[in-house]
C-alpha cells in the first residue's frame, strides 16, 4: 500500500507493530521499487552460476544482473546476464559459470557517470536495451538504469520521489530509548519520514525523541503530536 500511495503522489507510513527487521525491509521495498539511477544494484561475479541468478530472481523479482570482478557495485564491469542469456536451456545449465553465458562488456551499451537521466533514456530508446550500466572512466560500475523503471515513471508522473528519484516512504516508531535502535535501522533502510506514535503530544519522552532525531538524523522529517 505504501508503494501505491507514493505512486499516486502521497506517502505511506509503515506501522511498527512488527519486528525491526520486517519494518526496515518494508521500507527497503518501497525505496527500491522505482528508481531513476539504481545506486545499489544486485551484482554477481563471473564464477557465480545460473543457480545464483535464479536465487536473485526468486528473491528480488528480476534477472538483469551486472557482472563485476568483485560481485559488487564499484567493481570493474565485465558483462551482464539477462533472461535472454539463460531462459532456453535453464535446466541444463544450472551450475554453469556466468563467465560462459553473460553478454561481454564489449557488446554492452554503457554510459559514463554524470549523464543526466533524460540523456540516459534517449540512449536506451535508441539502442532498445533493457538495462543501461553507468560506469566511471576506469570501467567501474557506479549505477544502473532499467527500462522497466523508466516505464513506471511515465505511468505515474506525479509520484512522490526523493532527490535520487526513489519513492518516498515513512515509518512509525515509539518514543522510548529502545526505539532508537529501530530508528537507526529505518534510517539505514532509507526512510524519509518518521511518525512518533504517542498518546500524549507534550510528553517528555516525545520531546526528547524529537530532539534526538533532529540531532542524529537531520535528513529525516518528523511528524509528532497525538
Amino acid at each position: 500500500m505504501a508503494i501505491a500511495m507514493a505512486l499516486c503522489g502521497g506517502i505511506g507510513i509503515i506501522h511498527h507493530n512488527c519486528t525491526v527487521d520486517f519494518q526496515a525491509q518494508e521500507v527497503i521495498k518501497v525505496k527500491k521499487y522505482k528508481h531513476g539511477f539504481i545506486r545499489d544494484p544486485v551484482c554477481l561475479t563471473p564464477t557465480h552460476s545460473v543457480r545464483d541468478v535464479l536465487k536473485v530472481k526468486n528473491d528480488k523479482g528480476f534477472t538483469g544482473i551486472p557482472i563485476t570482478d568483485t560481485g559488487k557495485l564499484g567493481g570493474k564491469l565485465l558483462g551482464i546476464v539477462t533472461s535472454r542469456d539463460i531462459d532456453f536451456k535453464m535446466k541444463e545449465i544450472m551450475d554453469e559459470p556466468l563467465q560462459s553465458l553473460m553478454t561481454d562488456f564489449a557488446e554492452l551499451t554503457t554510459a559514463y557517470e554524470g549523464i543526466s537521466l533524460e540523456d540516459a533514456v534517449k540512449v536506451m530508446e535508441k539502442t532498445k536495451k533493457g538495462k543501461l550500466p553507468i560506469i566511471d572512466k576506469e570501467r567501474n560500475l557506479t549505477s544502473l538504469i532499467s527500462r522497466t523503471d523508466i516505464k513506471k515513471q511515465r505511468e505515474y508522473p506525479f509520484a512522490s520521489k526523493d532527490a535520487n528519484n526513489q519513492l518516498l516512504v515513512g515509518a512509525a516508531i515509539g518514543t522510548r530509548d529502545h526505539d532508537k535502535e529501530r530508528l537507526g535501522r529505518l534510517a539505514d533502510a532509507g526512510v524519509d519520514l518518521v511518525v512518533l506514535d504517542s498518546s500524549q503530544g507534550n510528553s517528555i519522552y516525545q520531546i526528547n525523541m524529537i530532539k534526538y532525531i533532529k540531532k542524529t538524523y537531520p535528513q529525516i522529517q518528523v511528524i509528532a503530536g497525538n
